[in-house]
């Protein structure tokens, strides 16, 4: 919907409530930043994956 901004709200409140964000979580911002061409933001983001226990799977890479 063009308001990844918002989406970084949200999942600074998962964060904040102690849930633990998985794979959908970062493969919607990541897809996000893309989609407003931040791309560099996207990858910076996408490495900090595993920093939260997280494994890209097919769907990671495929959006």
């Amino acid at each position: 919907m063009g308001q990844v901004s918002l989406g970084f709200v949200v999942f600074g409140r998962i964060l904040r409530s102690c849930f633990t964000p998985d794979a959908v979580t970062f493969t919607s911002l990541i897809k996000g930043l893309c989609a407003e061409s931040r791309i560099m933001e996207a990858a910076a983001l996408f490495t900090k994956l595993k920093a939260f226990g997280c494994e890209p799977n097919v769907i990671t890479y495929i959006l």
